[in-house]
């Protein structure tokens, strides 16, 4: 992928106003000042609705069932690609039917079926019926996805036409979407969440509102990978934000503020503001939130226990690191989480069996074992965040997924909140490099003198979800002015330190 260009000038085409233009949620620039909008004077030409290609499909008698295909299936799905390749689609049809009347779960017959109906319905089941067994199935999954409404034409065109998607750098802040957390009853901002409640609470008139649903938990909010990648592939290009514009629905005050940040209180009234989205769709909400369950004051005392222990008191001897001030936020941080199945092939080759046929020259053929497994690992993490540092954060070991909740807007209360800076594209390819790895030495084991193991593995399904975890984040101050970072678990109250660095001059 590659920039193809920037976005915005960095003055207003009409009032030379800089640093006044932001994307509104008509996706043009707009100046905030003046009033200005790209194209305004030009007449808008509505484009001619798209039109659907025909796909050309590859014509091979090869099949993609993993099974054994019986011999009059095959012949029969021979007879039906014939037909296919001389445009006779009813006796194609035919055929297929006949293939799959034999042989229920012939995948390639299902397939073509889905390919050469006209009846949406019969499209759907036959699609539907090889997703059933290979849920990774891209032509399947994107097929449905249009049936469903869910893609449109022409957005399913561009995930099979091969191109790279462009990705545009905006210049100028993203017009933002935010909620304005209050309470329902006397219309309040100062609604609270304390942590472990499934009730926020409003300072103002004391009316608790249900914010948590206890149901909940586990593999709640999985969303489909090739679901979720193939429409992101279909849109015409993927936005690069660098800022967002935010304009405050209590005072009327505007701000820009980072990428990262998903919820911030107004400077100028106290609002507490949660963005939902923005004007390009750049993000996706998270799926769930673990909700703290270790209070500020148990964080503060295991951050103190920490800086005091035996190991540090010895560090102290050669370096001054005596604290001698902490503050302390609260912090949720963006994980990816994938849940993976995957097929193995171990391959065992024995070396005893080798031999030499001293009359024939040629070496005699190894003892083979092979053995077909399905291995499956579920909620595999990847961090989406560079700060705090995520090293530091997996020393403080795995969060309680079985107490994840439904993402609420209103769980967040007061704590800082993070959008991801790494998407799930790019995190399913680390999670898929550290899960095959785990599975080859899980299954290669220690394999003995005389044998030689091979293991291959190939994914076949993949779901994932964005959870916000809970830290506690110190920022320590020592006697020699050195700064260094603490962080507590925000479920079991673990605490570890970062290494110590002079602060930055400016």
């Amino acid at each position: 992928m590659s920039v193809i260009r920037r976005l915005a000038p960095k003055l207003c085409p009409k009032c030379q106003a800089p640093g006044s233009l932001f994307i509104d949620d008509d996706r043009k620039l707009t100046c905030r000042l003046c009033g200005w909008k790209d194209g305004q004077t030009e007449a808008e030409k509505a484009p001619p609705p798209p039109q659907r290609k025909k796909l050309d499909y590859p014509l091979s008698y090869g099949t993609i069932h993993p099974g054994a295909v019986d011999r009059w299936t095959q012949a029969k799905f021979n007879s039906g690609i014939d037909a296919v390749r001389m445009e006779r689609y009813d006796e194609a049809i035919r055929s297929f039917e006949q293939a799959i009347e034999n042989q229920h779960d012939f995948l390639d017959g299902h397939l073509w079926l889905a390919r050469l109906y006209d009846d949406p319905e019969a499209k759907r089941k036959h699609y539907g019926i090889l997703i059933a067994y290979r849920p990774n199935h891209e032509e399947a999954v994107r097929e449905l996805m249009v049936l469903n409404g869910q893609m449109t034409a022409e957005e399913a065109d561009r995930t099979v036409e091969g191109r790279d998607q462009v990705v545009i750098a905006t210049d100028a802040p993203v017009k933002a979407t935010a909620d304005v957390i209050k309470c329902s009853v006397c219309g309040s901002d100062e609604l609270e969440h304390y942590e472990g409640e499934p009730f926020a609470t409003c300072k103002t008139c004391g009316h608790r509102e249900r914010v948590m649903d206890m149901e909940h938990g586990g593999t709640y909010g999985m969303k489909s990978f090739i679901m979720t990648m193939l429409k992101q592939r279909g849109q015409a290009a993927k936005w690069d934000v660098g800022t967002r514009f935010l304009h405050c629905n209590n005072c009327g005050a505007e701000r820009t503020i980072p990428a990262t940040v998903l919820n911030e209180v107004c400077p100028f009234c106290g609002s507490n503001h949660v963005i939902h989205k923005d004007a390009l769709d750049s993000f996706l909400e998270p799926d769930g939130l673990l909700p703290f369950r270790v209070p500020q004051e148990q964080a503060e005392e295991a951050i103190w226990q920490a800086v005091e222990s035996r190991v540090e008191r010895l560090k102290g001897i050669f370096v001054n690191n005596k604290a001698n001030q902490m503050l302390m936020n609260g912090v949720y941080v963006p994980i990816w989480y994938f849940d993976t199945v995957w097929q193995v092939k171990r391959t065992v080759r024995d070396k005893k069996t080798m031999a030499y046929d001293r009359r024939n020259r040629i070496q005699a053929q190894l003892s083979v074992r092979t053995e077909d497994l399905t291995e499956a690992e579920n909620n595999w993490p990847v961090p989406a965040f560079k700060s705090p540092n995520p090293g530091l954060v997996r020393r403080l070991g795995q969060f309680h997924l079985t107490q994840v909740q439904p993402y609420d807007a209103r769980l967040l209360g007061p704590h800082t909140a993070e959008i991801y800076s790494l998407g799930f594209d790019r995190a399913s390819m680390k999670a898929r490099g550290e899960i095959s790895k785990l599975i080859r030495q899980r299954q290669s084991g220690v394999p003995r003198n005389d044998e030689e193991v091979t293991v291959t593995s190939l994914l076949t399904s993949m779901q994932f979800r964005l959870v916000l975890a809970p830290i506690w984040v110190a920022t320590i101050t020592e006697d020699d002015n050195d700064v260094r970072v603490g962080l507590v678990h925000g479920q079991t109250g673990k605490a570890v330190l970062g290494k110590a660095q002079k602060p930055t001059m400016i």
